[in-house]
């Protein structure tokens, strides 16, 4: 949400009540099964031009419907949230290091494809957890003090 906009600036589906929570989070799920769903059989992903080109679209969907369900979630201040907001804390980081993640471990030979998958969201978010606390919000800090 736009800072400054009020709850009535919000379309329908973004308003905070269980039923939009449940419709988003059934979007999560649905889209969340059909990529793994996509994913699981062609885990050796940069073998097909499909995966590379169009698999992410899946993904994204799902997770654009888990960052609607926290905005819609009726409780704003529960600790359920926290791992989300702590990933939205992080988020840069994710997006800085996963790709370096992702090819220090393809080019493991005894990985298996199966095992990729966890190993690079692992030290994805490992590193970028590491990169936020010792990096990015020191700098931050010292940027707004001087």
């Amino acid at each position: 949400m736009i800072s400054g906009s009020s709850a009535a600036d919000r379309p329908r589906l973004l308003a905070a009540s269980w039923s939009n929570f449940a419709f988003w989070c059934a979007g999560f799920l649905a889209f969340g099964a059909l990529a793994w769903h996509a994913y699981w059989p062609r885990a050796a992903y940069w073998d097909q031009f499909g995966m590379i080109t169009f698999w992410r679209t899946l993904p994204s969907a799902a997770f654009g419907c888990l960052v609607a369900a926290a905005v819609t979630f009726p409780q704003a201040r529960s600790p359920l949230l926290r791992p989300l907001r702590y990933l939205g804390e992080i988020s840069y980081g994710i997006y800085l290091w996963h790709l370096p993640v992702l090819l220090t471990m393809v080019a493991v030979p005894w990985l298996t494809q199966e095992r990729l998958l966890w190993r690079v969201l692992a030290g994805t978010l490992a590193i970028a957890a590491f990169s936020w606390h010792f990096f990015e919000k020191p700098f931050i800090r010292r940027s707004h003090q001087g």
